[in-house]
């Protein structure tokens, strides 16, 4: 009920912000869904789980508390999620699961609660009311001074109850326009805040609107003649159109469509939808019919990849089906009034009403976050391996006459460290590496024996050109009868070409882009499809902190838990395909093979630098489509905030990792346009600081200076891109 339209009251007029598909992903609400996946039968909560619970539960209550008393908002509000007793052992698993999912939405209420008291603390913000995107919420103000958690206060900002946008549906309000409520806000106010909102338009409205410009704009469109309900109590007009089962007439519609795959498929088809009629997989996808705000009925819904079991388990036989033809589940909700299957001993669970008194005990010691060398899977490198894949080394024998580099100067212009277990430098391939790397660096072309770009060289790279297309910045690559997929295989830059003509020759493009991503190189995974103009993504807003904030290692938990929940979610693979720090990021995350399946739903058109849409060569009416983060999107991975310097208006972008505009941004000497054990040397020393509390968020002018690097390293990766380009000018020609 709480996720349908009431009449304002101001009571409970809060309800109106309650979202539809509440978001238990971000921080700090996404421990609220992970742990319902790996409950115990006796104990639903571990305790570093119970402990979040605890601390969310006091943070809401408490902050609700203060905001009330601040904008002196009348508002009622609902018990306390504890009250669903999820600290407690209860008798079996089904109990355990019901009772934390309750639990759990009940947070969503009061999530609700807490968006309205914020959206109207924030019109009394008086102080930096004619900012325009640096206002400060209000209670990023008080809150911390009122001894509530900062950490909490700086997540939260984050999290969709801050984020008013439409993107975030939620339940709407039914108001009076001649007989509002006492502190009814105006139409306006629900629209900026993007909640729906419905009023009665009959005659009475109509013959006041004649002497009331005012009124006279919420006139509705004379061929409509909409009718909402009167009162409350003709709300139950509104539920007759939940007694409708559109699911029924969707099982209807598509049994002739399922009829014609059961007879065309093969064998091996038959066996697979057999054997799966018999496990009923749960990993599958799950779609849930819920109630459309819109208009009365249901709407078929797809359910979080991460909550399918949680969902499932919500259903009983009577209310969810498996279709094995089309591998999916499909959930429908219960009668009206019917508890359905959480009837099972619900006499037990007494709850609490009694006033708000929980406990919270000292935090217990978290899991680090700290991803090991040893756990994440980066690429094997060797000296001789790195030049003869990323420079195009021949090797040769030369003297064993010193070089003018230090040992620790030539392992670093190729991203490594001096190693332990090989000892590159004093090989005899070191003279003849070293004359090529310095003919490099001043674009010299190098003498034939050195190098494979070369006409006259043994190992020559013009007879292992494979077909490409340059488009609009993009070598996109044709794999021919070795293409296996629907997309593109695509590079950014000319070296990066070649480091393709060098590996295999029968490599699909599947196991090309395996490769690719392995070494921490950025590529594209271009999808033909026909332009379909989309909406503008609505505008978001990092959290705005004032001076003096100081960052705790807890702050930096918070981000990465909000970074994870990002890499979770479909637009997670673009991450992993941009390459640099976004790349190591992801890694811990997502899976290749997980981010090699192609551009999700949420693809978008790619453009050129100026804005131009890179068409298809066969297909003039298609472009090509592709997962690309948002700046905001980026800069959300590397952990930025907004933070005012108390110089007025004056704020500075602060981050945790270097964002990627700088850390891309040429000439740079740190980044080798891969993932090199040297960039992961100074991730990990960096990391090692930030959990020892040593290090904090950088300002962005302070990034510049720190990724800059060498010189040399500069002109050794501008100087391999420029030599790549002329090779590829002149490969018809036999190379340089």
């Amino acid at each position: 009920m709480y996720q349908r339209p009431l009449w304002w009251t101001d009571a409970h007029g809060w309800l109106s912000f309650v979202p539809l598909s509440p978001d238990y992903g971000n921080v700090p609400f996404d421990r609220l869904s992970d742990c319902l996946t790996d409950q115990l039968a006796d104990h639903p909560l571990d305790k570093y789980d119970l402990y979040e619970w605890q601390r969310l539960e006091h943070f809401l209550y408490w902050a609700t508390s203060v905001m009330m008393n601040r904008i002196r908002a009348p508002a009622v509000r609902p018990y306390a999620p504890s009250a669903y007793k999820y600290e407690a052992t209860f008798k079996n698993h089904r109990i355990a699961r019901r009772q934390t999912t309750r639990a759990r939405d009940w947070f969503t209420v009061w999530g609700a609660l807490f968006s309205y008291l914020a959206c109207t603390g924030n019109e009394q913000a008086l102080r930096t009311a004619n900012f325009t995107f640096t206002r400060i919420p209000s209670w990023c103000d008080f809150l911390p001074a009122a001894g509530l958690d900062a950490e909490l206060v700086r997540a939260i900002q984050y999290h969709q109850i801050c984020q008013v946008n439409q993107d975030v549906e939620r339940a709407g309000v039914f108001v009076s326009l001649l007989d509002p409520e006492p502190n009814q806000p105006s139409v306006e106010w629900f629209v900026e805040h993007h909640i729906p909102v419905w009023y009665l338009w009959t005659q009475r409205e109509s013959d006041a609107a004649l002497h009331d410009s005012r009124l006279a704009k919420y006139a509705p469109p004379a061929f409509s003649t909409p009718s909402p309900p009167s009162s409350p109590s003709s709300l139950s007009s509104i539920s007759d159109g939940y007694a409708t089962k559109p699911w029924n007439e969707f099982f209807e519609d598509r049994k002739p469509y399922r009829e014609q795959r059961l007879r065309t498929e093969t064998l091996p088809e038959i066996e697979q939808r057999t054997e799966r009629e018999s496990i009923r997989p749960t990993n599958v996808p799950v779609f849930e019919w819920r109630s459309n705000p819109s208009q009365p009925g249901h709407k078929r819904c797809p359910v979080n990849p991460t909550e399918r079991e949680l969902t499932l388990a919500h259903y009983d036989s009577n209310h969810k089906s498996y279709d094995s033809a089309y591998n999916e589940w499909d959930c429908w909700p219960h009668n009206h009034g019917d508890e359905g299957p959480a009837a099972d001993n619900c006499e037990e669970i007494q709850y609490d009403d009694t006033s708000y008194n929980i406990p919270i005990n000292s935090p217990p010691i978290p899991p680090s976050p700290r991803i090991t060398k040893s756990e994440v899977a980066l690429p094997p490198y060797e000296t001789l391996e790195i030049l003869q894949t990323f420079y195009g080394f021949q090797p040769t024998l030369g003297n064993t006459r010193d070089i003018p580099w230090s040992r620790n100067l030539f392992y670093r212009l190729v991203g490594l460290r001096a190693p332990t277990d090989e000892d590159f430098y004093e090989s005899e391939h070191i003279v003849p590496s070293y004359e090529l790397l310095t003919d490099i660096m001043h674009q010299r072309i190098p003498a034939p024996n050195l190098c494979d770009l070369v006409r006259g060289s043994t190992t020559a790279l013009s007879g292992k050109v494979r077909p490409y297309r340059f488009i609009a910045g993009l070598y996109i690559l044709d794999f021919g009868s070795r293409t296996t997929r629907p997309w593109k295989l695509a590079v950014t830059r000319a070296s990066d070409l070649l480091v393709i003509f060098r590996q295999e020759a029968d490599l699909t493009d599947y196991e090309m882009a395996c490769k690719l991503v392995g070494l921490g190189i950025r590529i594209k995974t271009l999808q033909p499809q026909s332009y379909i103009p989309r909406a503008s993504v609505p505008s978001q807003r990092f959290p705005i902190l004032l001076q003096g904030q100081q960052f705790t290692t807890g702050d930096y938990n918070l981000y990465v838990r909000q970074r994870n929940a990002f890499l979770r979610s479909p637009r997670g693979r673009a991450a992993l395909l941009a390459g640099g720090y976004l790349w190591r990021f992801a890694v811990e995350v997502v899976s290749i093979a997980q981010a090699l399946l192609g551009p999700s739903e949420e693809r978008v058109a790619i453009r050129t630098a100026n804005k131009e849409l890179i068409r298809v060569p066969s297909k003039p009416d298609s472009v090509y489509y592709d997962d690309q983060l948002t700046e905001y999107e980026t800069l959300l991975l590397c952990g930025t905030y907004v933070c005012y310097t108390g110089h007025g208006r004056q704020v500075v972008l602060m981050s945790w990792w270097p964002p990627v505009s700088i850390f891309e941004k040429p000439p740079n000497g740190t980044n080798f346009h891969r993932w090199t054990p040297q960039n992961e040397d100074d991730y990990q020393k960096r990391l090692l600081k930030i959990q020892n509390g040593v290090e904090r968020p950088r300002p962005i002018s302070k990034w510049r200076d720190l990724v800059a690097g060498s010189n040399r390293t500069k002109d050794l990766n501008e100087g391999m891109e420029g030599l790549a380009k002329s090779f590829l000018a002149n490969c018809h020609r036999g190379g340089l």
